[in-house]
């Protein structure tokens, strides 16, 4: 890819469940589905932990750091559960 015609991007979800951000799987045999539909179809990839909580309590994503990043503060899980009705953040 010529980096000359690659736009920035700051911050991609590689694993979310987010409703704005939902993962699609990119190959094997869940190819083209979304990951909420993976996980309904086999609620044992959840694993004994996460199936403890209402909603899939992981976001993974990469951000790109290459200039400085501003300090930000996140919601307690009760602040966000009340307001954002998701998880807050560590």
């Amino acid at each position: 890819m010529d980096k000359g015609t690659t736009d920035i991007v700051a911050e991609s979800w590689e694993l979310s469940l987010h409703k704005n951000g939902m993962s699609v799987a990119d190959n094997g045999i869940y190819k083209g589905m979304r990951f909420d539909e993976i996980l309904a179809n086999n609620p044992d990839f959840l694993g004994d932990n996460a199936k403890s909580f209402e909603m899939f309590p992981v976001l993974i994503k990469f951000i790109d750091a290459k200039t400085p990043l501003s300090i930000q503060v996140h919601p307690s899980d009760e602040y966000a559960l009340a307001n954002e009705g998701q998880y807050g953040k560590t």
